[in-house]
Protein backbone atom coordinates (compact mmCIF):
# COMPACT_ATOMS: atom_id res chain seq x y z
CA UNK A 1 0.00 0.00 0.00
CA UNK A 2 1.38 3.43 -0.94
CA UNK A 3 1.02 5.71 2.06
CA UNK A 4 0.32 9.41 1.79
CA UNK A 5 3.41 10.91 3.41
CA UNK A 6 3.58 13.62 6.00
CA UNK A 7 6.55 15.79 6.81
CA UNK A 8 7.10 15.18 10.51
CA UNK A 9 3.93 16.97 11.64
CA UNK A 10 2.67 16.16 15.14
CA UNK A 11 -0.58 14.24 15.49
CA UNK A 12 -2.18 13.52 18.85
CA UNK A 13 -4.06 10.22 19.15
CA UNK A 14 -6.57 10.19 22.00
CA UNK A 15 -7.74 6.63 22.42
CA UNK A 16 -8.18 4.22 25.34
CA UNK A 17 -7.92 0.98 23.35
CA UNK A 18 -4.30 -0.12 23.18
CA UNK A 19 -4.73 -2.02 19.90
CA UNK A 20 -6.06 1.10 18.16
CA UNK A 21 -3.19 3.19 19.55
CA UNK A 22 -0.61 0.70 18.30
CA UNK A 23 -2.30 0.39 14.89
CA UNK A 24 -2.60 4.14 14.33
CA UNK A 25 0.85 4.94 15.70
CA UNK A 26 2.50 2.31 13.51
CA UNK A 27 0.96 3.59 10.29
CA UNK A 28 1.28 7.28 11.12
CA UNK A 29 4.96 6.83 11.99
CA UNK A 30 5.50 4.94 8.71
CA UNK A 31 3.84 7.87 6.94
CA UNK A 32 6.36 10.26 8.57
CA UNK A 33 4.15 11.81 11.25
CA UNK A 34 5.28 12.31 14.85
CA UNK A 35 2.67 10.74 17.09
CA UNK A 36 1.73 11.78 20.60
CA UNK A 37 -0.65 9.63 22.63
CA UNK A 38 -3.27 10.23 25.31
CA UNK A 39 -5.55 7.64 26.92
CA UNK A 40 -8.43 10.00 27.81
CA UNK A 41 -9.73 13.51 27.25
CA UNK A 42 -8.12 15.00 30.35
CA UNK A 43 -4.69 13.70 29.38
CA UNK A 44 -5.28 15.07 25.87
CA UNK A 45 -6.05 18.55 27.22
CA UNK A 46 -2.90 18.41 29.36
CA UNK A 47 -0.81 17.50 26.30
CA UNK A 48 -2.49 20.17 24.18
CA UNK A 49 -1.68 22.69 26.91
CA UNK A 50 2.01 21.86 26.96
CA UNK A 51 2.91 20.72 23.42
CA UNK A 52 3.32 23.15 20.56
CA UNK A 53 2.71 22.67 16.86
CA UNK A 54 0.23 19.80 16.99
CA UNK A 55 -1.24 19.68 13.49
CA UNK A 56 -4.21 17.41 14.15
CA UNK A 57 -5.99 15.41 16.85
CA UNK A 58 -7.70 12.03 16.33
CA UNK A 59 -9.99 11.58 19.35
CA UNK A 60 -12.12 8.66 20.46
CA UNK A 61 -15.57 9.49 21.83
CA UNK A 62 -15.98 6.90 24.59
CA UNK A 63 -13.10 6.98 27.09
CA UNK A 64 -12.68 6.89 30.86
CA UNK A 65 -12.00 9.99 33.01
CA UNK A 66 -13.12 12.48 30.31
CA UNK A 67 -14.85 11.42 27.10
CA UNK A 68 -14.23 12.93 23.69
CA UNK A 69 -17.36 15.10 23.69
CA UNK A 70 -16.41 16.76 27.00
CA UNK A 71 -12.81 17.18 25.83
CA UNK A 72 -13.71 18.80 22.50
CA UNK A 73 -16.10 21.22 24.24
CA UNK A 74 -13.36 22.20 26.69
CA UNK A 75 -10.81 22.60 23.89
CA UNK A 76 -13.16 24.81 21.87
CA UNK A 77 -13.75 27.00 24.97
CA UNK A 78 -9.98 27.47 25.31
CA UNK A 79 -9.77 28.40 21.63
CA UNK A 80 -12.61 30.93 21.99
CA UNK A 81 -10.80 32.56 24.94
CA UNK A 82 -7.61 32.78 22.87
CA UNK A 83 -5.79 30.41 25.23
CA UNK A 84 -5.21 27.85 22.48
CA UNK A 85 -4.80 28.23 18.73
CA UNK A 86 -7.63 26.63 16.73
CA UNK A 87 -6.87 23.11 15.54
CA UNK A 88 -8.47 20.30 13.62
CA UNK A 89 -9.94 17.48 15.69
CA UNK A 90 -11.51 14.38 14.16
CA UNK A 91 -13.80 12.07 16.12
CA UNK A 92 -12.84 8.39 16.02
CA UNK A 93 -15.86 6.42 17.03
CA UNK A 94 -17.59 3.09 16.90
CA UNK A 95 -20.83 5.08 16.95
CA UNK A 96 -21.93 4.67 13.36
CA UNK A 97 -25.67 5.06 13.76
CA UNK A 98 -27.77 7.64 11.95
CA UNK A 99 -27.22 11.03 13.55
CA UNK A 100 -23.91 10.19 15.26
CA UNK A 101 -21.81 12.13 12.76
CA UNK A 102 -24.05 15.18 13.15
CA UNK A 103 -23.78 14.98 16.96
CA UNK A 104 -19.99 14.89 16.73
CA UNK A 105 -19.89 17.87 14.38
CA UNK A 106 -22.33 19.82 16.56
CA UNK A 107 -20.15 19.12 19.62
CA UNK A 108 -17.21 20.80 17.87
CA UNK A 109 -15.35 18.10 15.95
CA UNK A 110 -14.14 19.01 12.46
CA UNK A 111 -14.68 15.54 11.06
CA UNK A 112 -15.86 12.05 11.83
CA UNK A 113 -14.18 8.70 11.24
CA UNK A 114 -16.22 5.58 12.01
CA UNK A 115 -14.57 2.44 13.38
CA UNK A 116 -13.52 0.12 12.00
CA UNK A 117 -11.54 2.54 9.89
CA UNK A 118 -9.19 2.11 6.96
CA UNK A 119 -5.77 3.66 7.38
CA UNK A 120 -5.76 5.05 3.82
CA UNK A 121 -8.99 6.96 4.59
CA UNK A 122 -7.46 8.44 7.73
CA UNK A 123 -4.26 9.39 5.90
CA UNK A 124 -6.30 11.07 3.15
CA UNK A 125 -8.25 13.14 5.70
CA UNK A 126 -5.03 14.10 7.49
CA UNK A 127 -3.40 15.05 4.19
CA UNK A 128 -6.40 17.20 3.19
CA UNK A 129 -6.28 19.10 6.50
CA UNK A 130 -2.53 19.59 6.64
CA UNK A 131 -2.40 20.84 3.04
CA UNK A 132 -4.95 23.54 3.99
CA UNK A 133 -2.52 24.94 6.56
Amino acid sequence: MDLIKGNGQKILIVEDTEENIIFLTTFLNKADYNVLQARDGKEALDILGSEKDISLVLMDIQMPVMDGIAAIKELRKLEEKGQKDPMYVFALTAHAMAGDEERCLEAGFDGYIAKPFRIKDILKKIDDVIKKD
